[in-house]
C-alpha cells in the first residue's frame, strides 16, 4: 500500500507521485520514476504520423509554485517540431485529458464529439489524405 495519511496532504501532482511512487512501484523517488517513464528518448525515432494534442492549463505541466510555467517552458516542444512526423498542438484549454465543453449555460456537459475527437479525426483524414497508400493502423 501506500502512506494513506500523506496521499490526501498532497497539493499537487509531483506531490502525490512522491507519496505514489516510492511504495506502489519500488523507485526510490519521483525523478528515477519519471525518467524510467520518459517518452523524451524516443522523439527523434518517431516515424510515423503523431498528433501531440497539449492543453496550455494542464496543471501537470504548469504547476510550479507561485509562479506557473507555460507547456512550453516544460515540454521539449522545439524537439517535438524538430521531427516532421509529429504535429505539436496547444489549445488555450483543455486541462489535462479532458477538453470537455458545454452546450448549456447550466454547465458543463460532455458533448458527444469534442474538440479532440474532431481534432484527432482532422489529423487522420490529413495523413490519409497526404499519405493514402500507407497503413496507419
Amino acid at each position: 500500500g501506500f502512506d494513506e495519511e500523506r496521499a490526501p496532504a498532497a497539493r499537487s501532482h509531483s506531490d502525490l507521485d512522491e507519496v505514489l511512487v516510492k511504495s506502489l512501484y519500488g523507485f526510490e523517488d519521483v525523478n528515477e520514476y519519471y525518467a524510467a517513464v520518459a517518452s523524451r528518448p524516443f522523439i527523434p525515432a518517431v516515424e510515423v504520423p503523431l498528433l501531440c494534442l497539449q492543453a496550455a492549463d494542464d496543471p501537470l505541466f504548469t504547476e510550479n509554485g507561485d509562479e506557473p510555467r507555460k507547456c512550453w517552458e516544460t515540454l521539449p516542444v522545439a524537439e517535438l517540431h524538430d521531427n516532421e512526423n509529429i504535429v505539436y498542438f496547444e489549445s488555450e484549454y483543455g486541462s489535462h485529458l479532458n477538453f470537455v465543453e458545454s452546450n448549456r449555460q447550466e454547465g458543463v456537459i460532455r458533448c458527444d464529439f469534442s474538440f479532440a475527437d474532431r481534432a484527432v479525426e482532422t489529423f487522420f483524414e490529413t495523413v490519409k489524405a497526404q499519405m493514402p497508400k500507407r497503413i496507419m493502423f
